[in-house]
Parts: C-alpha cells; sequence; structure tokens
C-alpha cells in the first residue's frame, strides 16, 4: 500500500474478477495523468496495514496481475515517513472507525 494524499478512497490492485469478496456497491471512474479505468466500488469488513485496522472501509477495486494498492491519507490523522531508514510512522484518524486499539 501507498499513502497517497490525493485519493479519495483504498484503491486496490490485484483483486481477482468473480472471487470471493464483498458485493460491489456500484463502480467508479479512475483517473491518473495518464489514463482512465473502472473499478467497482465494495465495502470492506476491515482493511488492516501495518498493524492498524479500519473497519467498514469503502474500496475500488482493480481486477488484474499488478498487486498493491493506495491508503487514502484523509484515514489518517498524520504519517511520517522516512527514506533513509526505510519506514513509515502511521497514526489513524479515530472517526474514521479505526479498531486498532489505541483510540
Amino acid at each position: 500500500m501507498v499513502v497517497d494524499t490525493g485519493a479519495s478512497d483504498v484503491i486496490l490492485l490485484g483483486w481477482e474478477e468473480g472471487g470471493a469478496g464483498p458485493a460491489a456497491m456500484g463502480t467508479a471512474v479512475l483517473r491518473t495523468a495518464a489514463r482512465e479505468s473502472r473499478a467497482e466500488v465494495v465495502k470492506l469488513e476491515s482493511v488492516e496495514v501495518g498493524g492498524r485496522m479500519w473497519r467498514g472501509v469503502r474500496a475500488g477495486v482493480v481486477a488484474g496481475r499488478r498487486r498493491g494498492g493506495l491508503l487514502p491519507g484523509r484515514l489518517l490523522g498524520s504519517f511520517y515517513v522516512s527514506n533513509a531508514r526505510r519506514y513509515v510512522l502511521l497514526e489513524p484518524r479515530v472517526s474514521w472507525g479505526c479498531a486498532s486499539g489505541r483510540e
């Protein structure tokens, strides 16, 4: 996952089409500087990143071989990136349903 302050919702890449996942709530258009594509919109029971968990998160899911995703900066109260030491510290926003036990 990559923290993206421009993302409106969680985006998951590498979703298996027709797999046993949450039911689609609709579709969305994903736009980047290079291209535009469609994604299914689902409500995930939970999302866990770096030991932090959010519940009831809306996400755009994109089928394909490429794996990864975007974590919107708006889910975080703050975050710190150390390129030199290669780590990221996340502090979730409590109002977004954080269930990490540090509320």
